[in-house]
Parts: structure tokens; sequence; C-alpha cells
């Protein structure tokens, strides 16, 4: 496996997933996303997107979910292992450039190590 790949094993990938990451998980909110977690019983780090298309047109859904992959991509050493997270846009539009989305992350993930 590649150093910084991103294969499906650490994808959120099934509907039944989202649902009980969503459902029955914990939620941070931040500033411009909520991050939704619950435990998983793989011990991987998993990531899943959600954005409404009532927030965003296609294109800027797509990029956003490029940027939450990459800096997922990135920095997934950093973020607390055996949890399944769904990111969920609240301001798409807003977060315009890598920088950005890695800066509202860290400080949505920084918040899941403490509790």
């Amino acid at each position: 496996m590649k150093k910084f790949g991103f294969p499906k094993a650490l994808r959120v990938t099934r509907t039944g997933d989202f649902a009980r990451i969503q459902g029955r998980g914990r939620r941070i909110h931040g500033r411009r996303v909520t991050l939704a977690f619950d435990r998983n019983r793989r011990g991987e780090t998993r990531v899943g997107i959600t954005v409404s298309a009532k927030q965003a047109n296609s294109p800027e859904r797509n990029r956003f979910k490029r940027l939450v992959r990459e800096v997922f991509r990135r920095t997934r050493r950093a973020w607390p292992v055996g949890f399944d997270y769904v990111v969920i846009a609240k301001e798409p539009k807003a977060i315009r450039s890598y920088d950005d989305m890695e800066i509202e992350l860290a400080g949505v993930v920084r918040r899941v190590d403490a509790r």
C-alpha cells in the first residue's frame, strides 16, 4: 500500500454506516463543518463526507469532498484511531483552499481526542 494512499478500506461507503455514525455517534461542531463520529470494530480510521445539494452546486460539492479527502489522506495519522467519521458540510462555499479545510478539520479533530 502506498504511504499516503486513500484505499476503499479507509472510506465510509455504506448507507447503514452513515446512518449509524450520524444517529448513534457524537458530534463536534466547527464553524463550517460538523464532525460526526462513532467507534468502529475495525481498529482503523475511516471517513465519509456529506454535502447537501441545497448548500452548493455540483462543482462546489465535489471540490469540498476533494479537499476533505486530501486533508484526511495527508493527516490521518493525527486522527484518533478506531473511529468512523462523517464530515458534514455547513458552509461548503466558504472553504476555498486546502489550508482553510486543514485548519477547519484540525480544530474539530483535536476536540475528538479530548473526549
